[in-house]
């Protein structure tokens, strides 16, 4: 079913690239696909990638999108924002905390693409994103960002199907939401609280233990992962408790709702 969306959905990206596009590229799955969808359609030099590396994403996330990139032959540009950590709005992380953010970046990704005559500037949300709380959705809609998946009305099914035919890589990927959703509205962020989440859930994948959620509450680091990984986690519970105890959390516990998106937002 979903093969039936590819054809339409490059000749939407064939007209946009006639002016010029520029794609929001984390390497997840909805953009990969937009992405591979683009190379089909639009010249390599009609089109640009741009990654926003920042304290609030991981260094893997940026190497898979790098070498994701390359594989394409489109150019990668890595865009760089500190604004979580010295904006004061920002690091309060407030429940609007999204909606500045994108805000923040895609405006400069807008001036990005004038920069390179290019008109579009598109991104990867999907028709599915529509029934969460996505305060950035609304800067999007501001800035005029296209979101040609959710334009079609691709689901995230629908996308994963299509990755399965144009960009495999990525079909099965686990979504790795920015760090920030790790904490609850109203905690400072600091660059030795993200770097402390980045490390404990890179260690944890190591373990067999993926996807994972390490959120943060103060002292207590609460653990989401589906709940067929229970019974691993308990089989490494001491290697768990010694990796978060050395970073500084004093509680450690497993959510018995299993890894969810949003849980901040219910």
């Amino acid at each position: 079913m979903s093969s039936s969306f590819l054809v339409p959905l490059r000749q939407r990206l064939a007209d946009l690239g006639a002016d010029g596009v520029v794609l929001a590229f984390s390497g997840g799955v909805d953009s990969a696909v937009l992405l591979a969808a683009l190379v089909q359609a639009v010249p390599a030099d009609q089109c640009l990638a741009v990654f926003f590396a920042g304290p609030s994403q991981t260094q893997a996330e940026l190497d898979f999108a790098t070498n994701l990139a390359a594989n394409f032959g489109v150019e990668l540009e890595i865009q760089s924002s500190d604004a979580l950590l010295t904006d004061p709005h920002l690091r309060r992380n407030p429940q609007d905390r999204c909606y500045w953010c994108k805000r923040s970046l895609f405006a400069t990704l807008k001036e990005t693409a004038l920069s390179r005559g290019f008109r579009h500037v598109l991104d990867g949300t999907n028709a599915d994103d529509a029934g969460h709380f996505r305060p950035g959705q609304q800067a999007l809609s501001e800035l005029g960002i296209l979101s040609p998946l959710k334009e079609f009305g691709m689901t995230k099914r629908d996308v994963r199907e299509l990755a399965q035919e144009i960009c495999p890589q990525v079909a099965d990927k686990p979504a790795a939401p920015c760090l920030a959703t790790r904490f609850d509205y109203g905690t400072l962020l600091t660059a030795e609280a993200f770097r402390a989440v980045e490390e404990c859930e890179e260690a944890l994948r190591t373990w067999g233990i993926h996807p994972v959620r390490l959120r943060v509450q103060g002292d207590l680091a609460r653990l989401e992962v589906p709940q067929t990984l229970f019974s691993l986690v308990l089989q490494r519970q001491f290697d768990i408790l010694a990796l978060l105890k050395q970073h500084h959390f004093r509680f450690v516990t497993l959510d018995l709702e299993g890894l969810r998106s949003g849980c901040y937002d219910n």
